[in-house]
């Protein structure tokens, strides 16, 4: 893992958090070798790994992660029940009976789910810009923080720091122009954010939008993107055409389907859990399944029947 390519964490944060490594491992690793219970002094347990009780552990209601995908911590679950933490959390102690998560959210929640009555731990104290920016830091390495999620954190950091977009992009060791464009995802009507957290739209689908001047030409444009499965590059070169008073028609086809088909699709649709198309009729054709992460895709290749890995 030593080869793993590092991000940067700008001078601040590197004093902040000392040795503590967001990329030693994923997030399950070896149990610890020594637990050490929490009756030690703080001065005796900083920056050392103590087993805590799961029910003493609480969530830090301004953590930069708002959803968490059922499928992935499920998977995360299982893997702990064979190997246990091994990446301790990150918390801050309020007292005896509390302590809250500074980093480590999605392990402490998968945790839960394994049944695990204790979680390894690292405390230290944080001031509430710290807790912000050691949260936002652990998500962006981890690359699995999505598009509007991230835009957030950066937002409710710039508003409670009072630090710019070049501050913060240091601090998170990103180009200003990343957090500028990242932080544009918000302008996004609510129902559009969604389609970016579900995967329907990405980062850069987004962005084509937003170039549109007229509200309901990004109405039009974010349908044919999904009815037409444009690349992102099309897509812009779609929005230029509405900017430029041109209209791009929708092709919509009144056919009625097959209610055999109709009634396949509802069959498939139920064995795999997502929606699936039957492009033809029942004699011949093809299928398009649907999926929304890699953690899906792998969920629909083990329904199929594979044994292995998908991934390596």
């Amino acid at each position: 893992m030593s080869a793993k390519k590092t991000h940067g964490l700008g001078k601040g944060m590197g004093s902040l958090l000392g040795n503590f490594d967001f990329d030693i491992t994923p997030d399950v690793v070896a149990k610890p070798k020594e637990k050490i219970t929490v009756s030690l002094s703080e001065e005796d347990v900083k920056d050392r790994i103590i087993s805590v009780s799961i029910d003493k552990i609480k969530a830090n209601e301004n953590q930069p992660r708002k959803s968490f995908d059922d499928n992935t911590l499920e998977e995360l679950a299982e893997s702990i029940k064979n190997q246990g933490v091994l990446q301790p959390l990150l918390v801050e102690k309020i007292n005896d009976d509390c302590y809250i998560i500074v980093a480590g959210e999605r392990r402490f929640r998968a945790a839960k789910l394994a049944g695990l009555k204790e979680i390894p731990v690292i405390v230290r104290s944080f001031t509430e810009i710290e807790r912000i920016e050691v949260a936002l830091i652990e998500n962006i390495q981890r690359e699995n923080l999505n598009s509007i999620d991230e835009a957030a954190a950066y937002q409710y950091l710039i508003q409670k720091s009072g630090l710019t977009q070049e501050e913060v992009a240091v601090k998170v060791g990103k180009k200003r122009s990343t957090v500028a464009n990242s932080l544009r995802l918000l302008q996004l009507p609510d129902s559009m954010k969604d389609d970016v957290i579900s995967g329907v739209l990405s980062a850069g689908h987004a962005r084509a939008i937003l170039s549109l001047v007229n509200p309901n030409d990004r109405v039009l444009l974010r349908d044919k993107i999904i009815e037409k499965e444009l690349s992102v590059r099309e897509a812009e070169e779609e929005a230029e055409l509405l900017n430029q008073g041109k209209k791009v028609k929708i092709k919509r086809t009144s056919k009625t389907k097959d209610p055999y088909v109709q009634e396949v699709e509802d069959k498939l649709l139920e064995a795999f859990g997502t929606k699936v198309e039957v492009k033809g009729n029942l004699k011949r054709g093809k299928l398009v399944i649907q999926y929304s992460s890699k953690a899906d895709l792998e969920r629909l290749y083990k329904i199929l029947g594979k044994s292995d890995d998908l991934f390596e």
